[in-house]
């Protein structure tokens, strides 16, 4: 899972709004042949699974949590067959209530709320 705008997985680098996620450069250390699946994540989609898990769950996540959640339920949507699914969300949301949390960061930056969009994911 990576966030639109960086080049961890190739593509165009662009603006990331997200902290602690994404990259400008491809890693040396990436080996794809072990990635079998990978999606990209907008600001929107990140933003509506921490408000969606907050509200339905009572657990505040944080903007790559949010991502990570976003990636799981598009990958759902694409896969009927699969069941289950385990998302590993390695941060709160304490630090982003400024942010993925604020409808007015929101909106200055250009991005709006929505769930994941199917499509947007590949193969390495």
């Amino acid at each position: 899972m990576d966030i639109n705008g960086s080049v961890a997985y190739g593509g165009q680098p662009g603006r990331r709004h997200l902290s602690g996620i994404g990259a400008s450069r491809r890693s040396s250390f990436l080996e794809e042949s072990l990635i079998d699946h990978y999606s990209y994540t907008s600001v929107g989609e990140a933003a509506f699974y921490c408000r969606q898990v907050l509200a339905e769950a009572g657990i505040h996540l944080g903007a790559s949590s949010g991502a990570v959640v976003a990636a799981c339920m598009r990958y759902l949507s694409e896969h009927p067959d699969v069941t289950d699914a385990l998302c590993i969300c390695a941060d709160s949301g304490e630090k982003y209530e400024s942010t993925v949390y604020s409808d007015s960061w929101i909106e200055k930056i250009g991005e709006t709320l929505h769930p994941a969009e199917t499509g947007r994911t590949g193969g390495a």
